[in-house]
């Protein structure tokens, strides 16, 4: 398990590295004695930057970077793809002891041509792959005088992936302050708020199908060349069965288009992740400490899938969503006695959770750019 400021929580990604002050493992007595079972593997103990006594401080920092893919395969261009085809038809009909039979097909890869009458010659890699941009930026201000101290600090993170329809972006803020009522009342509190969220096309392959079938860097290296993306309306050049067209050529193109993947479908992760305590320590005396520490740690994820029935298939969407509440008191006398530390822990943690899903595969859709499911409620016999 992983603690921040005391607060046992994880991941560890929800930190951001620039708010790090320093990082501690705790190993075998030393983490179960304080944090029980959940900590049988090890504890780890991350502490977060605080705002020292003296002038503000204000820091900026910044990167940006672009991402691109390299040594992509080099594809067959539409004559090399058509006259290669065209000699395996030719090849087979020859081994099946058809090679002077007329109503076998010799060939059945054919050209399609552009409105100015070029040749077709699509690079779906292009289609697929794009210049990615990142960038990353830390701002924080910190300062205090000899009573109070305050850190704050906010990060925005923005990642796009190679393949298009794909990105990261992540959002993050975080306070903390420290007071010193008197010589012998000190308090504080931490905040801290993440959220993340993930875009992607799909990917996969559809079970009991075909590797090639929607795995989008797969489709980049697969598709016909001599295929139009668009057809002549300006939309994606797709079977009636939501695939790719063939174009001129004689066979049935079972590969999906990923252009129109990426705009018809929908495939969704975020996550908002709040932390926050509360802190007082009061010193009686001389080797005489009270430490008292309550905080809350709510955690909520969100999933979707959705795909339109411009592809061919019914509209179908499904989701899931979890929110934790994560509670705990923790305090912590600790005197000497005779030239003897004892310090004495107590914890009391609690959590609630709680668990959506959905699953709908409607019997139509009203618009499908909108992403609004008609659906209609079949009663069984005997239900109002």
């Amino acid at each position: 398990m992983s603690t921040t400021n005391s607060v046992a929580n994880n991941p560890l990604s929800d930190i951001n590295p620039a708010d790090i002050e320093s990082i501690d493992v705790l190993k075998d007595a030393a983490s179960t004695s304080i944090y029980g079972s959940r900590a049988a593997g090890e504890v780890i103990l991350v502490t977060t930057k605080k705002g020292k006594a003296g002038k503000t401080k204000v820091t900026y920092d910044s990167w940006i970077g672009i991402t691109r893919a390299t040594r992509l395969s080099d594809l067959l261009n539409n004559t090399q793809y058509e006259d290669i085809k065209n000699e395996a038809v030719l090849n087979s009909k020859i081994l099946g002891g058809n090679e002077n039979n007329a109503a076998v097909a010799s060939a059945l890869f054919f050209p399609s041509f552009n409105a100015d009458g070029s040749r077709v010659n699509t690079s779906w890699k292009d289609q697929v792959y794009r210049d990615a941009v990142s960038q990353n930026h830390n701002i924080s201000i910190s300062g205090g005088t000899d009573k109070t101290r305050y850190f704050f600090s906010t990060n925005y993170s923005k990642q796009e992936g190679i393949t298009k329809d794909n990105e990261f972006e992540r959002k993050r803020v975080r306070f903390n302050i420290d007071y010193d009522v008197n010589r012998w009342l000190k308090l504080g509190g931490n905040l801290s708020y993440n959220n993340t969220f993930n875009q992607a096309q799909n990917t996969g392959s559809l079970s009991s199908s075909g590797l090639l079938l929607i795995g989008a860097a797969s489709l980049a290296l697969a598709l016909p060349p001599n295929v139009v993306v668009y057809n002549n309306e300006g939309l994606y050049n797709l079977s009636s069965t939501g695939t790719t067209s063939s174009g001129n050529n004689l066979f049935t193109n079972t590969l999906w288009d990923p252009g129109a993947l990426f705009d018809n479908s929908k495939c969704t992760s975020s996550n908002d992740h709040f932390v926050g305590n509360v802190h007082a320590t009061i010193t009686f005396f001389d080797g005489f400490k009270f430490d008292s520490n309550y905080g809350i740690d709510r955690l909520r994820a969100e999933n979707i899938t959705y795909l339109s029935p411009n592809l061919g298939s019914s509209a179908y969407a499904t989701g899931g969503s979890s929110t934790k509440y994560f509670y705990f008191k923790n305090l912590q006398i600790a005197f000497l006695l005779t030239d003897v530390l004892v310090t004495i822990i107590i914890f009391q943690h609690w959590q609630d959770m709680m668990f959506r899903s959905s699953k709908i595969h409607p019997g139509g859709q009203i618009k499908p750019m909108l992403q609004i499911l008609s659906l209609k409620i079949i009663r069984g016999p005997g239900e109002q």
